[in-house]
């Protein structure tokens, strides 16, 4: 429980700048935060090993590997001002996780307000590069892709007891046909959420 609370204070100070070290830090205290929230979480969950699955998590990483292996190319993860990635010049695909509109302030530690929601949804609508935008299912979201973007419903499960709640998959209607694609190839995983 101790080592909780430091890994946990630690990840809010930014004193672990290692990228898998750093990585493999945000997986623990998400397993093992209570609801998954991470530096959000008050406590962990007791006992505090009860939602660590190594040989699960390792099926998972492994299985993941296999079917993006030969798939994704010069891929990164930052946590840049959005704009700045997003705008960088070629021919690319975009994963975007923002915050979520509804519970954005109680679920990370850095969130959006409606202004930067709404600047999100203008750099994607201006890039000209497809992306695959995932969110929660609130008015204002429908509000800033409607129209121009297909917007899915999907059902996820989140919480130990896998509870489902439903999200939204947004893409340019322009990559609809290639989003159809590889829902039906050998990423079809990644729409089964």
């Amino acid at each position: 429980v101790r080592d909780f609370y430091q890994l946990k204070e630690d990840l809010k100070a930014g004193t672990i700048h290692e990228p898998v070290q750093l990585g493999f830090s945000f997986l623990v205290l998400n397993r093992i935060s209570r609801g998954g929230h991470g530096v959000k979480a008050g406590a962990p969950v007791k006992p505090v090993g009860s939602r660590w699955n190594s040989p699960g998590l390792v099926a998972d990483v492994e299985r993941i590997h296999r079917l993006l292996r030969g798939r994704v190319h010069h891929n990164c993860c930052t946590s840049e001002d959005f704009e700045d990635v997003l705008t960088e010049p070629g021919d690319y695909w975009a994963f975007v996780d923002p915050p979520y509109v509804k519970q954005g302030g109680s679920l990370y530690q850095h969130s959006f307000d409606e202004k930067k929601h709404r600047r999100l949804a203008a750099v994607l609508r201006s890039r000209g590069q497809p992306f695959l935008l995932t969110y929660d299912d609130a008015p204002l979201v429908h509000d800033l892709y409607s129209g121009w973007a297909v917007i899915e419903h999907i059902e996820v499960l989140y919480g130990d007891d896998r509870q489902a709640a439903t999200e939204l998959l947004i893409y340019p209607r322009c990559a609809a046909e290639q989003v159809r694609d590889q829902r039906e190839g050998p990423c079809g995983f990644l729409f089964d959420l």
